[in-house]
């Protein structure tokens, strides 16, 4: 072709990338001058990774600038941000013995005692409670409806004991079972009916099971066992329930009489 000859020089449109080595630009240079610029993109690379290399190392492990905190004497305050933190295991915990409980937070030996007293007390209602039921199911008395109802309030009183058993074990205590003391019955007597005698058991029974909880309930107030109050009002609101009903049956039994009375009423505790 004309005009090409020995002396032309070819050219050629190099560009680079946004950001690394700068603006996008279209460089026309002579072939020659390509792998200069070639070598000094590279060795501005070169020169950026050494200098994050060089930051690196001069940056310090968190491992070496984070300390240890102990949370059973750290103070917390309104604002007080904590970043970094390692947990520092109980020492404590640390040398308790395979028979100590690791769930024991803020649990008093007075508090644990008295959920024990109060185990034996909801056992011995369960055994008063079964007593009336065998009484009543008695062929020579024949009153279904008044030993169903017994039975029914002897497994509540059960039911009342294996929750505190629970409730023991899960705050860390150790449940410890006591002798069960069970009141003689005298059923026959001149003043009032069997039915009258059981009902004003019954009701002498669920008064002293609230008297024993409320005392369970000041001693976890004085230890400041917020917890253990919520738990025992659950079952205090349940006695006062109870109590108001068995009051309510002996006033209608007292109202019957004896004879065919009972009898009626017996049938009413029976479609209930």
């Amino acid at each position: 072709m004309a005009g090409i000859g020995s002396g032309f020089v070819p050219t050629y449109t190099l560009r680079s990338a946004r950001g690394s080595f700068g603006e996008t630009k279209s460089l026309s240079q002579p072939a020659r001058t390509r792998g200069h610029q070639r070598l000094t993109f590279v060795s501005n690379a070169r020169r950026r990774c050494q200098l994050v290399a060089s930051a690196a190392e001069e940056r310090p492990e968190r491992s070496q600038t984070q300390s240890e905190i102990d949370f059973a004497k750290l103070q917390f305050s309104e604002g007080n941000e904590l970043s970094g933190m390692v947990f520092k295991p109980d020492a404590e915990l640390a040398k308790a013995g395979p028979d100590e409980s690791r769930a024991r937070l803020a649990y008093s030996n007075a508090c644990e005692e008295a959920i024990n007293s109060q185990i034996n007390v909801e056992f011995t209602a369960f055994y008063v409670y079964y007593a009336l039921h065998a009484y009543f199911d008695r062929d020579t008395v024949a009153l279904p409806g008044f030993a169903d109802y017994f039975r029914k309030q002897a497994e509540e009183e059960r039911d009342h004991a294996v929750k505190l058993m629970h409730y023991q074990n899960k705050r860390g205590g150790r449940v410890h079972l006591k002798p069960i003391a069970v009141p003689a019955l005298h059923f026959h007597n001149e003043e009032n009916s069997d039915a009258i005698y059981a009902m004003e058991l019954a009701l002498q029974l669920e008064k002293y099971v609230q008297m024993k909880l409320m005392e369970v309930w000041k001693v976890a107030d004085r230890e400041r066992d917020a917890n253990m109050t919520d738990f025992i009002e659950d079952f205090l609101d349940m006695q006062v329930e109870s109590i108001k009903e068995i009051s309510d049956y002996v006033a209608q039994l007292k109202r019957v009489g004896t004879g065919h009375g009972v009898y009626h009423f017996d049938r009413v505790l029976a479609d209930k």
